[in-house]
């Protein structure tokens, strides 16, 4: 466990390292003779580290999720405080079944009034045909 916090802190180092020559290098835009600030050295410094940390987290999160299963329990986290919101969150359940109910029953009306329509539609043309039929035989 030892020798991987000290290789983690020797990779941190060498990237800090890294980062700072890269820092202090002059822009094309800086002449030779000026040299940046401190301020400039370190705020530089400090964004590349934050750069550097969001990618690091990136990275781990990425590992995380492909070397460890998902969590399949949707049971929630516990936080709620008791009783009282179970029973809030209950009751907004049953209206949202309701209401969920209600427009599955409209729906139902509405294709059971459209099925009968069609099929009232094809019965009237099986009757014409039909009758067309008996008309041509005479």
């Amino acid at each position: 466990m030892n020798k991987s916090i000290e290789r983690v802190f020797l990779v941190w180092l060498i990237i800090l390292f890294l980062s700072n020559e890269i820092v202090c290098q002059p822009s094309p835009k800086q002449s030779n003779e000026e040299k940046p600030s401190m301020l400039q050295l370190l705020s530089n410094t400090l964004w590349s580290l934050k750069s550097y940390w969001e990618k690091t987290k990136a990275i781990v999160h990425h590992f995380q999720l492909h070397f460890t299963p998902p969590t399949l329990d949707f049971r929630g986290t516990g936080t709620g405080t008791g009783p009282a919101e179970a029973a809030v969150a209950g009751e907004k359940v049953k209206a949202a079944v309701k209401d969920i109910i209600g427009t599955s029953e409209a729906v139902a009306k509405e294709t059971a009034k459209s099925a009968a329509e069609a099929v009232h539609k094809t019965a009237e043309k099986i009757k014409g045909s039909a009758q067309q039929e008996s008309r041509d035989e005479l």
